[in-house]
């Protein structure tokens, strides 16, 4: 399962030998400072997942940034668990939520243009 140790690794190889303060914005959009013109954001994340900080992070910025956003943490949830797990009941209630804002999105912002 992905874990820190296995995250750290893939960024090492991901990133190469870019020194911090050169990565793209487009490796790591959590690091970009001007978020406008982004379009709305639903996302969701387990509490055990190695991304959580920067998934919460990043759903702040576009927040603050007054872009919509749909956020949702799952107690006691590692990274793909609704990869490992299709049929779980927390994996049902974790594709409902993005199913629900998907289509409030939709009926929201598409429907304006």
């Amino acid at each position: 399962m992905w874990n820190s140790r296995v995250n750290q690794a893939a960024w090492d190889l991901y990133l190469g030998d870019l020194p911090l303060d050169k990565i793209p914005i487009y490796a790591a959009p959590g690091r970009a400072t001007d978020l406008a013109g982004l379009p709305p954001a639903i996302t969701y994340v387990g509490d055990l997942d190695p991304f959580l900080d920067e998934t919460c992070l990043y759903a702040k910025h576009l927040e603050r940034a007054g872009i919509p956003v749909a956020c949702k943490v799952f107690d006691g949830c590692y990274h793909g668990f609704d990869q490992v797990a299709p049929h779980a009941d927390v994996t049902k209630v974790a594709h409902d939520f993005l199913r629900t804002e998907f289509f409030k999105a939709q009926a929201k912002y598409w429907a304006a243009n």
